[in-house]
């Protein structure tokens, strides 16, 4: 392996238990900078319907969401995934939006917490795309049809 690619480094010596047992303590600022990462997960619920399969999942994400950075799912039980979306800017879209569609199913999306628990809210109105054919040219305002 490339010495330059190595990320791991020894960061303290262990310790050893009276039965000769190794022991470490993790530092703080090894635990703070986990933290500090979690701001780059989102948490999503798919509700009413089946779940989508997890390549599709990921793909789907990864053609939307990702044109900034890889983004990399994960399940995390029936229904829920957590996106890993290093990109400030494209983590600020998706969570604005908060509601999108995979495969024909509702994908509620929100920060991740410690609690790693979603509730649903209340649906009052769903962004969609709508195609119009045949329509008069004459009904077209510039404030909407």
């Amino acid at each position: 392996m490339n010495p330059k690619h190595r990320n791991l480094h020894r960061a303290t010596s262990p310790t050893y238990l009276e039965d000769g047992t190794p022991m470490i303590e993790i530092p703080n600022h090894v635990l703070l900078k986990g933290l500090e990462n979690q701001k780059e997960y989102v948490i999503g619920q798919f509700s009413r319907c089946k779940t989508p399969p997890g390549g599709l999942v990921n793909a789907v994400a990864n053609r939307i969401w990702g044109k900034n950075c890889k983004i990399f799912t994960r399940k995390l039980g029936e229904s829920s995934y957590l996106f890993h979306i290093p990109d400030a800017n494209t983590r600020a879209w998706v969570l604005q939006r908060s509601l999108w569609h995979v495969d024909e199913c509702l994908l509620f999306v929100a920060p991740s917490t410690e609690e790693a628990t979603l509730a649903m809210p209340e649906i009052s109105s769903v962004p969609l795309w709508v195609t119009l054919k045949k329509h008069p040219k004459s009904s077209v305002f510039s404030f909407g049809v």
